[in-house]
């Protein structure tokens, strides 16, 4: 319970209002442990407690014994210790008054920079009044830090400007890119149809070209200057030169097939599939026998449906090009840079601490390390930009994925520092810059 009302207490610890903040040391009169605010209360003949339901003499007053439930009674005793309301007052002069719990009261160790919690302690410890050096350190530090953060909001109004001016170019350049691309749309459609009106007017002539190509191959072999009997010899030559009896015969076999007429001539009512297999297979053994390529002129596409096709290529290049771009800005508008865009200026910077044996590094908007090992992948702001979140690191040996929560504060330079491991593989630490400025 001790423990519970030590936090609480602790919670509780502030600058006590002017009016409570006594200009000299109190007099012999004054109630231990109470407050200038209740003093009054305390001296009255009778006290009352426990909102309004109890009342004691006020011979009981830190008599050392807990009369009240809810402990006010002892504000200079530790009798109460435990009770939520068991509190003592230390009263700092020179530094800032505060409340410890009741239970730190007389226990030999010095809470109060005064002292006055260890007036009556049984170990005979003796405490220094310390309040007029703790507060001039305290007040210094306070003026370090009002002058960071004054320096910092300076700071802070340059990265917003500097935010403003980066979104206002994200934005134009949007604009441009958007342009460009509408631009190409119209040269695009255009060119696709002429392409495919090349390609139908090419079609047309090119029906013919495989018996075109084949009468260019036999005019290039002499095969019309030979009559049938020498026709049958080199057929039979080839066949044996080449090992390529069977794929002879079965060629042989083919040219026999229904698509010839009874008189031997060539039916051309339809093209089948079995005379285009056929004309492929004659022109696979013809490459396979030692042949000038040279010889033959193939069949190409028109210069001016390559130059029509490369002109398609280029553009489209370039529109994906164009289109990369306006989705990188895209995705760089989808981040959050602050409610004034005043975290702009940071991204993709990296800052480093060494905590222990531990190199440890953040990114903004991008990922935390420890050393080699990931700490996770930038997960955003949380609690107004109080928090930077880093998630989905590397898995712990039997336990979670890395994660990493830092505290972003007010400084006058950035820099990441007080990183410790709470919890198994859950790190934390504290950011300062002047974009926390405020």
């Amino acid at each position: 319970v001790d423990i519970e009302v030590d936090k609480i207490i602790h919670q509780q610890v502030l600058d006590m209002p002017e009016a409570e903040q006594a200009e000299s040391q109190p007099g012999n009169d004054s109630i231990l442990g109470a407050p200038p605010s209740q003093q009054e209360k305390y001296k009255q003949a009778i006290f009352t407690c426990d909102d309004g339901k109890k009342t004691i003499a006020s011979s009981s007053i830190n008599d050392d014994y807990c009369d009240c439930d809810d402990g006010t009674d002892e504000p200079g005793t530790s009798a109460c210790a435990g009770r939520l309301s068991a509190r003592f007052y230390c009263t700092n002069i020179g530094f800032k008054s505060m409340y410890i719990p009741s239970s730190k009261v007389g226990d030999g160790i010095c809470d109060c920079c005064d002292g006055s919690d260890e007036i009556d302690n049984p170990y005979g410890v003796v405490c220094e009044n310390e309040c007029d050096e703790v507060g001039k350190k305290w007040r210094e530090e306070q003026a370090r830090i009002e002058q960071a953060r004054g320096e910092g909001i300076e700071k802070r109004r340059d990265y917003i400007r500097r935010g403003e001016v980066a979104a206002a170019t994200r934005e134009k350049r949007k604009k441009e890119l958007q342009d460009e691309i509408d631009a190409l749309s119209p040269n695009l459609r255009g060119l696709e149809d002429n392409i495919k009106e090349l390609e139908e007017q090419e079609s047309c002539t090119s029906e013919g070209s495989v018996s075109e190509l084949y009468e260019q191959r036999v005019n290039a072999l002499g095969l019309e200057h030979l009559d049938v009997a020498q026709l049958h010899r080199l057929i039979i030559n080839l066949a044996v030169e080449l090992d390529a009896g069977d794929q002879v015969a079965e060629m042989i076999s083919n040219q026999l097939s229904p698509h010839y007429d009874e008189d031997g001539g060539e039916d051309t009512d339809e093209k089948t599939p079995q005379n285009n297999e056929l004309e492929n297979e004659d022109m696979e053994l013809i490459d396979s026998i030692h042949w000038i390529h040279s010889d033959v002129e193939e069949v190409e596409e028109s210069e001016e449906l390559q130059a029509a096709r490369a002109k398609m290529d280029e553009i489209v290049d370039k529109k994906t090009l164009l289109e990369e771009k306006l989705k990188s800005i895209d995705d760089e508008e989808s981040e959050d840079f602050g409610n004034e865009k005043e975290f702009w200026v940071l991204k993709g910077e990296c800052f480093e601490s060494k905590a222990d044996q531990y190199v440890y590094k953040i990114c903004m908007y991008g990922a935390a390390t420890q050393d080699s090992v990931s700490l996770g992948k930038w997960d955003g702001f949380d609690n107004d930009h109080s928090v930077m979140k880093f998630t989905n690191g590397a898995k712990c040996w039997n336990g979670p994925k890395r994660s990493m929560t830092i505290s972003v504060e007010c400084g006058a330079e950035e820099m990441f520092h007080s990183i410790s491991e709470p919890n198994t593989c859950e790190y934390v630490g504290k950011f300062s810059t002047p974009a926390a400025c405020s």
